[in-house]
């Protein structure tokens, strides 16, 4: 099962979603702002070692 899953290639957009409903995305991507994404994950993983 794992080897059949492994051979699949697959690409997920959103395009549909932003034609159809005019929809945008609330956060930007990682590669937009690494720097503030590993802070955040930085402070989560902080808070959850209290």
């Amino acid at each position: 099962m794992m080897q059949l899953a492994a051979y699949q290639v697959e690409l997920v957009t959103s395009a549909k979603v932003h034609c159809l409903l005019g929809w945008t995305p609330r956060h930007t991507s990682f590669a937009e702002a690494p720097t503030r994404h590993y802070l955040a994950w930085k402070a989560a993983r902080a808070a959850s070692a209290r």
